[in-house]
């Protein structure tokens, strides 16, 4: 969107390309992206102590990157509530906006790769769609920051790699449990937790 001060020169229509740097306006983009697409989902505990599964599942990707993005012990994390003064909400946050601009892509990446599968494609293109409009130099693409050349070459990419992930679906859902990469992905062991308290309570 072209602004009046944009038509009338007063500011410069387009940015120079950010590459190995963040400015301000896409910081702030990016992270709005992941608090609408990802933070959002979670609330606090309600009466009797219920909390929603998309909130225990917010809970459980910050304790991925306390336990393998920051690599501290889980026992020094905090409550997760933004309300909160030194929640980890506000440690994240505050290492997002006060880290270098590799941090910032660091985390987005990371986040990509751990947040639940069904989270990712709203987040993908939340924060593309932000990356493009501030002139970054660099775009999510299989779940990978990259420095692009070519919007056009990104699009092409995105769809062989959608047709392929959509060729291989049948295929990945009939692999075996003992597959290293099945015993390694974080939500098998988050659904494995879930059902085990599920069926505690239900003794």
């Amino acid at each position: 969107m072209v602004l009046f001060s944009q038509r009338k020169g007063i500011r410069p229509a387009a940015k120079a390309l950010q590459r190995e740097s963040i400015d301000d306006d896409l910081r702030n983009r990016l992270w709005s992206g992941l608090q609408i697409a990802l933070w959002d989902h979670w609330s606090p505990r309600e009466y009797m102590g219920y909390q929603s599964d998309a909130a225990k599942k917010v809970e459980f990707v910050v304790k991925l990157i306390w336990l393998h993005h920051f690599k501290l012990p889980v026992d020094t994390m905090p409550v997760f509530d933004p309300a909160r003064s030194r929640s980890a909400y506000d440690i994240i946050r505050s290492h997002f906006f006060e880290g270098e601009w590799w941090e910032s892509y660091d985390l987005i990446e990371f986040l990509i790769k751990v947040i639940p599968a069904d989270w990712r494609k709203r987040l993908r293109e939340t924060l593309n769609s932000f990356m493009q409009s501030e002139n970054s130099a660099y775009r999510i693409v299989d779940d990978e920051v990259v420095e692009i050349t070519d919007e056009h070459e990104i699009e092409a990419i995105e769809s062989a790699l959608d047709k392929g992930i959509k060729a291989s679906r049948s295929h990945l859902s009939r692999a075996p449990d003992s597959c290293p990469h099945a015993q390694s992905d974080p939500w098998r062991l988050y659904q494995s937790n879930q059902e085990k308290r599920n069926h505690s309570s239900s003794i």
